[in-house]
């Protein structure tokens, strides 16, 4: 009950208009179509300079985990199950992993 089957489809129906183009080139530029994502990457990056690091972590977290729902089924506290050992993986060249697992559980 309640359960979005279809996360795309959900946030397209929520969204007043497309983000307005910028002059700059931002990587938030990138995921500004969905919020979650938008916020997502932005609790990514915080404390990286390496812009690599950021495209690529970010990049292999979202071909994973494309909508929240997904990430929810990595529950903390559940252990070292194939799915959070997968996230931590991911998130390993950003440091912070258990921080960053937090960040994005609570988002």
């Amino acid at each position: 009950e309640g359960e979005v089957h279809d996360w795309d489809a959900y946030v397209r129906s929520r969204l007043a208009s497309p983000p307005p183009p910028s002059p700059t080139i931002l990587m938030q530029e990138r995921y500004a179509h969905d919020p979650w994502r938008l916020l997502t990457a932005c609790a990514l990056m915080t404390r990286i300079s390496s812009e690599r690091v950021k495209t690529e972590s970010i990049a292999a977290f979202f071909s994973r985990f494309c909508s929240p729902s997904e990430l929810l089924e990595v529950e903390p506290s559940q252990g070292a199950t194939a799915a959070r050992g997968e996230l931590q993986n991911i998130l390993k060249p950003l440091g912070l992993v258990d921080s960053r697992i937090r960040t994005l559980v609570e988002i």
